[in-house]
């Protein structure tokens, strides 16, 4: 989780769905509260501080759902793992994955297109294109 302390000329405003939970924060300046926001995150949301905490009564972020703590401290424990699975990341790749594939990958094409150039100009009418069948599994 990223833990944020906003600065003296910043405020927050708390996205909701349609449904009316908090989905996220936009930050902006207290300068120009109406003009773009000056950054924003997607994800659970929570509070924590003096500022956002009040133990006497319930605050508007509560009320929406949003986690209120006393502390930076209190922050780092509040839960915010992903609930839906199809908000999860399906896939990851490794870097090394990516750069061993690219190189079958182009050893692959540049083998194809040299059997290509030697076979494909005397290949007569009826003849087998071996060499295409050959790579036609490598495509699958």
């Amino acid at each position: 989780p990223d833990i944020v302390q906003l600065l003296d000329k910043e405020a927050y405003r708390l996205i909701s769905d349609g449904n009316g939970h908090v989905v996220g924060v936009q930050i902006f300046s207290t300068a120009d509260p109406f003009g773009p926001a000056i950054w924003e995150k997607s994800g659970i949301v929570s509070l924590a501080g003096t500022t956002a905490y009040d133990g006497s009564k319930v605050s508007m972020a509560e009320a929406a759902g949003v986690p209120v703590v006393k502390n930076l401290a209190a922050a780092a424990n509040v839960d915010v793992h992903v609930l839906s699975e199809e908000a999860k990341p399906y896939v990851t790749a490794k870097a090394s994955h990516v750069i061993m594939w690219a190189m079958v990958c182009f050893a692959q094409f540049v083998l194809f297109y040299l059997l290509m150039g030697i076979y494909e100009p005397s290949l007569a009418p009826g003849d087998f294109p071996w060499w295409r069948a050959a790579f036609a599994g490598f495509s699958i």
